[in-house]
């Protein structure tokens, strides 16, 4: 009976002790993602897009839920997510898609079809994929007039 005691209790103590250290660890891993959340690593989609904006384009107006109607777009069609102008020309158009098939909605088509048939371009940006700011930045530069 000694021996069984024995063996319990060392093999019940060790899994007690590793879920100690699991609780530790996970309680520490949140605590590390939260700090980091507020000074702004975890940024949300719309937050990077405003960030890359404000630091490589200072000198563009970046406003935020724009209407089609601006080029003339379908009643149905969806609003911009963002544009950016210069000098009171939208330069590029932004739509932020939550979907994966989200650009083949017919309002969204509409707008980016809108947005290209008046010379803008027109992009998404997919809040489902990483979209980091270095892509952020990328996309932007390559299609912004």
């Amino acid at each position: 009976m000694g021996l069984f005691k024995d063996l319990f209790s060392k093999t019940a103590n060790k899994l007690a002790n590793e879920v100690i250290d699991n609780v530790k660890n996970y309680a520490n891993d949140n605590v590390a993602a939260s700090s980091s959340a507020k000074h702004g690593k975890n940024l949300s989609v719309n937050e990077r897009i405003e960030k890359v904006v404000r630091e490589c384009y200072p000198d563009y107006e970046l406003k935020k839920n724009v209407s089609s109607d601006i080029f003339n777009g379908e009643k149905f069609a969806a609003k911009y997510t963002y544009t950016l102008s210069r000098f009171d020309t939208v330069r590029l158009t932004i739509m932020v898609l939550s979907d994966k098939n989200a650009y083949r909605r017919s309002d969204v088509v509409a707008a980016h079809n809108a947005s290209e048939n008046a010379g803008v371009h027109c992009i998404n940006i997919m809040t489902y994929l990483p979209s980091t700011e270095e892509y952020i930045k990328q996309r932007i530069a390559d299609n912004i007039k």
